[in-house]
Order: C-alpha cells, then structure tokens, then sequence
C-alpha cells in the first residue's frame, strides 16, 4: 500500500466519508478505514484517543447510514435504510415518518402518533375511549365510551357518577360493586350484591345476618361467635368440647394440647413423633415413635433402644459419658 503524504486526520477523514458517496474502482473502504488507523498510530503525533474515537464514530454513522435494507410487504421487496422506516400496511409498504397506517388505512402522519377506532389521532390531545376520540385534558379518564373528570366525578362500569350525590369524605371512599358505587367504610361488595357491615357479613361469597351480639368472623361460608367456637379449616366447633389439631376436629376429653393430627395430654401420655402413647411411669422418654425407661434402658441415635450393659458409655438419659 503506498504510504500516506503528511495530512492533518480531518483529511484521510473527509477522504474516507466522501468514497461513501462516490466510490471509487480501485479502493475499498477497509483500505481507508485502515489508513486512518495507521495514520494515526504512526504519523501523527498530536493526535490523541479522543481524536481517534470521535472520527471513527463519526464515519461509522456515515457509512451505517448508507447500508440498504430490504423489506418485503404484500409480495414486492422495497430498499430502506438501516433507520427502518418503511413498515407494511395492508400490503403496500409506507414510511413511518411520512404516514401512519390505522386499521389497513395509510393517513399523512402530521402531528397524529396513534390509532383510535380506525382513525389517527394526536395522544396529547385526544383520549380513546372506546374506539372514539374525545377531547383529553389534565384530570380527564375514559369511562366506557365517555370521559369523566377524577376530581369530580367516579367511574363505575361504563356509568359516570357526579360527586354532587356524596360528599368529600364520602367520595375518597367510593369502591365500585359492579356499576354501583358503595362508600368501603359502611358497606361491602358480596357476589355483586351491596350490604351493611353493621347488619351482614361476607363469607366466602355468602351473606350472614350479624344476629349474635360479640365480634364475628367468618369461618368458611359460615360466622361464628368468638367465645364459644372456633374454626378447623372451614368447620365450626365447640372450643368447649372438642379440639382443632392439624385442621380435624376430635373430642376434647381431657386433652389440653395436641400430638399431629391427635388430641394429647402430657400429664398421662407421650407424643413421640406424632405418635400419642400412654406413659405408665415418669421415668419414661421418647426414642423416636417408642418409648423407654431411663432408669433401665437407653437411647441410642434417637432410634434404637437398648438395654443394661449394651448401653455402654451412655448414662441413663441417653448421654454419651467422655
């Protein structure tokens, strides 16, 4: 390759970005790229990385600018730049930059961005609310195919409400019941149906009257009465009589708490891994699901029982002795 002349890099530059636009027969542009560089590397000992950096960007816009794309739309192939413009609307290709396409339809694009209803329309200035365009200001929300003003007014369904019909305090607390608006703080919404608080309760999608005096809840569809039952589950019971353990109900006797699935009461009985064993004497110990005595038997690995000498080292409580 011949060696470059003494040329400032805006040169070798200017050179660079004008064989874009009229090629030359006898260079390629890696040539040239590659002359830069070198350039750069040996002849010039002001330049600086910057320099090297912001001219190289600066060609690689150039040159990326100038590389044709293709695109294919309703059957005929149409050249683009890399800036992918043209796009494809009902088989004929248009620029996006020019037109906008709206339900197979191309418009000039002027100041439109969007599409509402198969028609082009500026977002700034337009809401679509179902498919129509209505004028859009600050406050302004759609509610079906009309819209209202947050401030003022609530949406429910499609239906606008005035705040005219609740007052201030009254308004922040709207919630919707389908298409009706109920104020959170004194009603609720059960399977589409208004309802007192004060009177009804909600459970599991059924209403029960509040007849009992005391503080209710709900236990499954059903409420109860916090003093004298409780919930299993989904399933009442009597706190008196019977006992929750692990979601099934089983008579209380003189249980006090429970073992698993099983009611237990540790003053007569153990629970060793769930499993309720009745204990003859208080020198007796869990050792796994079984029970031994510590005053004859030990423990070993929390598994097996042994007895006398075959304890070995191990104390009568099952500790290894160092």
């Amino acid at each position: 390759m011949t060696s470059l002349p003494v040329a400032r890099p805006p040169h070798l530059l200017h050179d660079l970005l004008t064989f874009r636009t009229t090629p030359s027969p006898f260079i390629r542009p890696p040539h040239l790229l590659h002359d830069l560089l070198t350039f750069y590397a040996t002849s010039s000992p002001f330049a600086r990385p910057s320099h090297l950096s912001r001219d190289l960007l600066t060609y690689r816009a150039t040159y990326s600018l100038r590389v044709p794309l293709q695109l294919c739309c309703g059957g005929a192939v149409s050249t683009q730049l890399i800036t992918n413009s043209l796009d494809c609307c009902a088989g004929q290709s248009f620029d996006q930059r020019e037109q906008i396409c709206c339900a197979g339809r191309l418009f000039n694009r002027t100041d439109y961005d969007t599409c509402c209803g198969g028609q082009p329309i500026v977002h700034a200035n337009q809401l679509c609310c179902g498919c129509q365009a209505l004028p859009r200001s600050l406050n302004m929300r759609c509610c079906g195919v009309a819209t209202y003003d947050r401030r003022s007014q609530f949406c429910c369904k499609d239906t606008v409400y005035d705040d005219a019909d609740y007052d201030y305090a009254t308004y922040q607390r709207l919630a919707c019941c389908e298409s009706t608006p109920y104020d959170r703080q004194t009603a609720g919404c059960c399977r589409k149906e208004i309802y007192n608080l004060a009177e009804e309760a909600c459970c599991l999608g059924t209403l029960n009257n509040r007849t009992t005096e005391g503080a209710l809840y709900c236990c499954g569809r059903n409420l109860i009465v916090l003093n004298n039952q409780g919930c299993c589950g989904n399933k009442i019971y009597n706190r008196t009589t019977e006992i929750c353990c692990g979601g099934q109900v089983s008579d209380r006797g003189d249980a006090t708490r429970c073992c698993g699935v099983y009611p237990h009461n540790p003053v007569r009985q153990l629970c060793c891994l769930g499993n309720v064993i009745e204990s003859s004497s208080r020198n007796e110990r869990c050792c796994g699901d079984k029970v031994y005595d510590v005053e004859r038997q030990c423990c070993r690995a929390f598994r097996h029982i042994l007895t006398g000498v075959a304890c070995g080292f191990f104390n009568k409580y099952g500790d290894f002795l160092l």
